[in-house]
């Protein structure tokens, strides 16, 4: 009888966590990150680094005048965590802004500099010779079925895994009844009342 609730609370436990760490796979970390920023109420500031390949997200903080930050190359150094910093200064406009209910604020991490959110320019300007050649090689680049066939194929699976585990939490909520009604005769026992 016992062994059957724990059973039960391990298997919700197992679909909660499943699903949590496939949404944070599935937003390259952003899930986690805006979590523990969140948690921090307010002292926490939740950084987008755009670096020359992707976005990934960390969580950053205020010291002074001073913004700093830990990104994936410090963040990997455990021994030697090195934050970078920046100057604030009273920047206009505001590189800060809301997202979700957190403070954020995109730093590129190419040329060192914050972005302006409203128009995706980071202050230090833009590279027109840089740009053109981005745009030029993601012209003429080699398509990449394959790994695109091999990802879709990979979020089809956790997909179908993680209806499955909603399927099975169903059913189990259907068997709680079951198991309650099969309860009541030992907590009447225990507590020699009629619940």
């Amino acid at each position: 009888m016992n062994t059957e609730i724990i059973y039960f609370m391990i298997s919700y436990l197992i679909v909660i966590f499943g699903i949590m760490f496939f949404f944070n796979w599935w937003s390259n970390g952003f899930f986690f990150s805006i979590i523990k920023t969140k948690a921090s109420r307010g002292k926490k500031v939740l950084v987008i680094n755009k670096s020359p390949l992707e976005f990934y997200s960390s969580k950053g903080w205020i010291e002074g005048k001073r913004f700093k930050w830990y990104d994936r190359e410090t963040k990997a150094k455990e021994k030697n965590r090195l934050s970078k910093a920046l100057d604030i200064n009273d920047r206009e406009p505001s590189p800060f802004f809301r997202l979700f209910g957190v403070t954020c604020v995109m730093i590129d991490e190419a040329t060192n500099s914050f972005i302006n959110p409203r128009t995706m320019v980071n202050s230090g300007g833009i590279d027109s010779m840089n740009q053109e050649n981005l745009i030029m090689w993601a012209l003429q680049k080699p398509s990449e079925v394959q790994n695109l066939t091999i990802f879709l194929i990979i979020n089809l699976v956790v997909g179908v895994l993680i209806l499955f585990m909603v399927g099975y939490l169903v059913f189990k909520v259907g068997q709680l009844p079951a198991l309650i009604n099969a309860v009541k005769p030992v907590v009447n026992t225990i507590t020699g009342g009629n619940i």
